[in-house]
């Protein structure tokens, strides 16, 4: 319920403000797990994934030292 409110908020004035451009979402399976794997641009691309992704994302990271 949190996480479906808190999407809805934020993603009206990110699609109104910054207007992302997604390619490849029909790529995406409806059904079982899948990997997305993202050249960073940004700190907010992973953010923008999890927004703009119609399922719901697990967000994993490493620290190259």
């Amino acid at each position: 319920m949190l996480r479906m409110l808190t999407r809805r908020l934020l993603l009206v004035p990110l699609k109104v403000i910054l207007r992302p451009r997604v390619f490849g979402v029909e790529n995406i399976p409806n059904a079982g797990p899948f990997i997305i794997a993202a050249n960073h641009l940004s700190f907010f691309d992973s953010i923008f994934i999890a927004l703009l992704t119609p399922a719901r994302c697990t967000l994993s990271a490493s620290r190259d030292g």
